[in-house]
């Protein structure tokens, strides 16, 4: 048998498939060449519109809302000489309130500085690391990269203002949708909290895009999405949630005038506007520069993961005729006290308080009921500068009236009273004028204990007239339950005031969300708590606790 035809026929099997193996298509071409030219733009002019038709039912409640939000953004991008322009309107209307004013914003970003109009009022932010922002405003170059993650099918032929054009249908993969919903809705949906990959696969998404045949530049992107969110999608029971929101988008983004020379002219106000200036380094501050005001105070050298608890500080109680205040409390290993029974197991209680009188004995009890005597092999009473603005009192006799108390407790063992015993003069005996102890409660103080890893801050972006000018910060915290009992801790709970008094609420991510998590006793959980939104002049130094506050300012 001659076997040299049946080897001619695997040669030629294998080459060709080696071959077609080895080819691209016109499709993986097409990507190629547009994500190649997108690295090399030097400027483009664009045009952003969208629309967001939510309706939100509710069965429980026989209710039905209707949402509609749109918005249209035009502008200018000189990416080689470091200017932008950026010109955007948002409406939002509801069945309920049909006659919404729209929110306009104009936005200049010139080499390290972003200009921005609100509420006709114009302001300027100079940026201290501006190329790395800069690096983000290539938008074709973001929309072809997606493209190039996504399938793409040929549609024929076709022309965008006046550019022929290649027409494809896109197909994007799970990554890509996200981000797509990410960019569209992400200031209307709590997104850290859906399960994308459920939502990706029960939607519908119609994308058409648009792709210049002599330059290969994206000219066109045409975007339709519609979904359902449910309370399992979110993570939720329908049980504690009960609710269907149906939600239909649709954007057009068009990109034209490639490598056009770019004339972006700064309006007169804006030259004129107080300047904020961002410094980081290993100090924080905004300066106001018209002013020459420091706005934020220089970030204080605190010690990184160091822990805290939320208190109701001050703390005040008496017999009547005598007063002692508590204003805070502090624990510590106690490793280098001498002596030192059993460091491993007990704890140093520093407790900062001022009494009328200077002569007492001051007691510790715990929730158990041990009584515990201040410390005699330490500096058991050391006395604090000062006096009070409303003056020494008289029951003083001129004493100093403030001191820190020392006790070493068992660890673990939890503060429930400090018990005041009115002494005469320096003596041990019992103040005849004045001889009823007294208690300084601490049953009211919360039972959590948050210790900070980090605080960090970013500006918003510029093209998202949601979030420009203002600052997101992000606290990277540890928070222990001290209770005996579970504790429901979400994070709306947390809330952080700045220094003139205006409150933000903590959240989930940057869009507000919230989320509860159920803590055991003893048990910690270490997370991000997302502060979105806050005005670059403040500065936020408290945390508030269902009612408790905690003096943050060390960190900030």
């Amino acid at each position: 048998m001659n076997k040299k035809p049946l080897i001619y026929l695997m040669i030629f099997l294998i080459m060709t498939t080696l071959s077609a193996s080895g080819s691209q298509t016109a499709e993986d071409k097409l990507k190629m060449d547009m994500v190649n030219s997108a690295k090399n733009l030097n400027s483009y002019n664009f045009s952003l519109e969208s629309s967001q038709n939510i309706i939100i039912t509710n069965p429980s409640a026989n209710n039905t809302s209707i949402v509609i939000i749109t918005s249209f953004g035009k502008g200018s991008v000189n990416l080689t000489g470091k200017e932008m322009s950026v010109i955007s309107t948002i409406n939002a209307s509801s069945n309920s309130s049909k006659n919404a004013t729209p929110v306009q914003a104009e936005t200049y970003f010139i080499n390290d500085t972003i200009y921005s109009k609100a509420d006709n009022n114009w302001t300027r932010l100079l940026m201290p690391n501006s190329s790395e922002l800069w690096n983000q405003q290539n938008m074709v170059k973001q929309q072809a990269e997606m493209l190039n993650d996504s399938n793409i099918v040929s549609a024929g032929l076709d022309t965008v203002n006046g550019q022929n054009c290649y027409k494809i249908k896109v197909i994007p993969n799970e990554t890509v949708y996200a981000a797509i919903l990410s960019q569209q809705m992400g200031s209307s949906l709590p997104l850290a909290d859906m399960n994308l990959t459920e939502l990706f696969k029960n939607s519908t998404m119609e994308w058409t895009s648009w792709i210049t045949r002599d330059t290969n530049h994206l000219a066109k992107n045409d975007i339709k999405m519609a979904f359902t969110i449910t309370p399992e999608i979110i993570g939720l029971s329908p049980v504690v949630a009960n609710f269907e929101m149906k939600v239909n988008l649709q954007a057009k983004m068009l990109f034209r005038d490639f490598d056009k020379p770019m004339n972006i002219t700064l309006p007169d106000n804006a030259t004129n506007a107080p300047t904020l200036t961002l410094i980081e380094s290993n100090t924080t501050s905004v300066i106001n520069e018209s002013k020459k005001e420091v706005i934020n105070e220089t970030k204080a050298a605190a010690e990184a993961g160091s822990s805290t608890n939320l208190t109701a500080f001050p703390l005040t109680g008496g017999n009547g005729a005598i007063t002692a205040t508590v204003f805070g409390v502090k624990y510590s290993d106690h490793t280098s006290i001498s002596p030192n029974p059993s460091p491993e197991t007990k704890t140093l209680v520093t407790i900062d308080m001022a009494c009328d009188l200077p002569w007492f004995n001051a007691v510790l009890v715990d929730n158990d009921d041990n009584f515990y005597n201040t410390e005699y092999s330490i500096s058991y009473m050391t006395n604090i500068a000062g006096v009070p603005k409303e003056g020494p009192s008289k029951i003083s006799s001129g004493h100093n009236q403030r001191n820190l108390l020392s006790f070493i407790i068992p660890k673990g063992a939890t503060i429930k009273r400090l018990r005041i015993e009115p002494r005469a003069s320096s003596s041990p005996d019992p103040n005849p004028e004045y001889p009823d102890p007294f208690v300084v409660d601490w049953k009211d103080t919360p039972d959590i204990t948050i210790k900070f890893y980090s605080v960090n801050k970013s500006l918003g972006d510029p093209t998202n007239p949601n979030e420009v000018g203002k600052m997101f910060w992000d606290f990277a915290l540890k928070i222990t339950n001290n209770r005996t009992q579970n504790l429901q801790l979400k994070y709306s709970d947390l809330v952080f005031e700045d220094q003139y008094g205006w409150q933000y609420t903590g959240s989930v991510d940057k869009y507000g969300g919230d989320k509860e998590t159920v803590l055991l006793p003893g048990e910690s959980i270490k997370t991000i708590v997302k502060v979105s939104g806050v005005s670059p002049f403040s500065r936020l130094v408290n945390l508030l606790y269902k009612g408790w506050s905690l003096d943050i300012s060390a960190w900030t």
